[in-house]
């Protein structure tokens, strides 16, 4: 996804601030069950949208496009 979403121009030049978080749950980390427990994560990978409150705006278990992730994020910035 880090090639083929994340690096689009057009999630690039959104004009929503943005704040990507990557968590590995595949590694045998310590924090990892801890995460999937508090956002409910049933895929890997899984991509949320927050609002600026940490709510979930948007959520796409498995690869999702650019498209989709496009589109969450303009839902969410329009989410009052």
């Amino acid at each position: 996804m880090a090639r083929e979403v994340w690096s689009d121009s057009r999630i690039l030049s959104q004009g929503t601030p943005l704040v990507a978080v990557r968590v590995d749950l595949t590694a045998d980390a310590p924090d990892s069950e801890l995460w999937a427990a508090r956002y409910g994560l049933r895929a890997v990978p899984t991509t949320l949208v927050l609002d600026p409150e940490g709510r979930e705006v948007a959520r796409c278990d498995g690869f999702c496009t650019a498209e989709q992730v496009l589109a969450a994020i303009q839902r969410a910035a329009a989410d009052p």
